[in-house]
């Protein structure tokens, strides 16, 4: 009986591993393929006498791109179709995406739709073309396809493990969650709008992140990188200040909060108006046009969520920040920032487990033009700067329950643990809706610790800028501002 038991837990291991391969038992990597003839390198597809014919044997060539559905390449990024893969120099694992258990391989959920150029509409803007594809190769970067947003009946908030490593002090419950070993490379994705995916396509070791951080004078004293200046452009109000406190006076223009409590309000809700989104620090907060909200941190670059870029749920064209937005007062923001492209980091499709994928939940957006020059920057920390205790912080953002949305709230002196080793620390900071992508600011020094992911009305989760998640935005921030592209 015993023996049979054994039996079939092996047997169901083996049926395990085999599902989480795809199909590399059919395919063999050395396989020669005449891709000139196979692919059509213009259109990154395979040509039609390849798909025409459905008798291609078993781990031919034929085989492998007749279906034109994705694949992983030799670099471990799952590419939506194989001749997208080929037709950029990458050879073949096998069909279906990479492994989400590598840190170095970039995955697909199946479940997600992602497209092959094929699929594609090969007309006016949508149209893949060689210049395209090869937009950020010389940043180290492949194209790998298409991705649509999740359908939002699909989506699931994550579920608050309120049993996991559960932590009382002072009278407060606090849910940490344990960060994986920190000897994964560093791998990042670039977004367009309209869902075009690169990847880099080799990853980089801590060491190779440091040294170019270093070189370029980034790695030592970033807590001090906080910038005030602003000069001309914007910022002016229509009304003065008289004029404002009048109207805010008046009943049902402005009024109480569209609900009748927060949702994710931890208690009472602390959260304050910014009276003066003008001035910075708040002047370089702005609403995300996905209904988030965006921090510069440099001349043109500013930070947010992942999920809020990622399509996770339900929106996928992201295109502006507004920085300094203020509906309230009626004040006109610095103006609209278009966004050429978002970077999050590899894991975020990789892990969906809270401690890991949770604790990635961060963009870093490239902006078109210089709006810091105008609204002033944050400031990132030292990985190192890292402490058993919590930092005092100031959420801030554009929480959609109050009227007038968006207009700038803030909860002021809330703590953020300061473990950089707790990648998704719970807080008692209040929010709401609107506030993903909120950075934690320390009070003085305006650095940004940590980014809002998530709530649940008992805690709320942030993704931690310390430690691993600081390096990797330090150097997010140094490759925008490198402008090679």
């Amino acid at each position: 009986m015993w023996a049979f038991l054994s039996y079939c837990c092996r047997l169901l291991a083996l049926l395990l591993l085999s599902a989480a391969v795809g199909e590399c038992g059919k395919w063999n990597p050395a396989t020669k393929i005449d891709v000139e003839h196979m692919c059509n390198c213009q259109t990154f597809s395979t040509r039609k006498w390849v798909m025409e014919r459905d008798d291609w044997p078993e781990g031919t060539a034929g085989w492998l791109l007749s279906k034109d559905k994705r694949v992983c390449g030799s670099d471990l990024n799952t590419y939506a179709g194989p001749c997208l893969a080929l037709c950029q120099g990458t050879s073949i694992r096998y069909r279906g995406s990479c492994p989400t258990t590598d840190p170095k391989a970039h995955s697909i959920s199946e479940k997600r739709d992602f497209s092959a150029p094929s699929h594609v509409a090969m007309g006016g803007l949508d149209r893949v073309t060689p210049e395209h594809v090869n937009r950020f190769k010389k940043s180290g970067y492949v194209y790998v396809g298409r991705m649509k947003a999740v359908p939002i009946t699909k989506t699931a908030m994550p579920k608050p493990y309120l049993d996991h490593d559960l932590i009382v002090k002072n009278g407060k419950t606090n849910v940490t969650f344990p960060a994986p070993k920190d000897d994964r490379p560093y791998k990042f994705v670039r977004l367009l709008a309209n869902g075009d995916t690169f990847v880099m396509k080799h990853p980089l070791t801590e060491q190779e992140i440091d040294a170019k951080l270093e070189k370029a004078g980034i790695l030592r004293g970033t807590t001090a990188n906080a910038k005030t200046r602003r000069a001309g452009k914007g910022g002016r109000s229509i009304r003065d200040n008289k004029e404002d406190q009048q109207m805010s006076e008046k009943p049902g223009v402005f009024g109480p909060p569209l609900q009748p409590k927060c949702m994710f309000c931890c208690g009472e809700d602390d959260r304050q108006l910014v009276d003066d989104t003008r001035s910075f620090p708040s002047s370089a907060t702005g609403y995300f046009d996905v209904g988030c909200t965006c921090q510069m941190i440099s001349e043109n670059a500013a930070i947010s969520a992942a999920h809020c870029v990622t399509g996770d749920f339900g929106v996928m064209q992201f295109g502006k920040a507004v920085m300094g937005m203020d509906t309230m007062h009626h004040r006109e923001p610095f103006g609209e920032a278009d966004i050429e492209f978002a970077m999050v980091d590899v894991a975020w499709f990789n892990d969906a487990s809270v401690a890991t994928s949770g604790g990635m939940d961060f963009s870093v957006l490239k902006l078109k033009n210089y709006e810091g020059q105008q609204t002033g920057f944050y400031g990132i920390a030292d990985p190192e700067n890292c402490k058993s205790g919590s930092f005092n912080t100031d959420l801030g953002g554009y929480p959609a329950d109050m009227q007038n949305y968006p207009t700038q709230y803030v909860h002021k002196g809330c703590a953020l643990p300061g473990n950089c080793n707790e990648l998704y620390p719970s807080t008692l900071c209040d929010a709401y809706p609107g506030n993903s992508g909120s950075a934690h600011l320390t009070s003085g020094d305006h650095v940004v610790r940590g980014i809002l992911s998530s709530g649940n009305c008992a805690y709320n989760y942030s993704c931690n800028i310390g430690g691993r998640n600081a390096r990797s935005v330090l150097y997010l921030r140094y490759e925008i501002g490198e402008g090679d592209d």
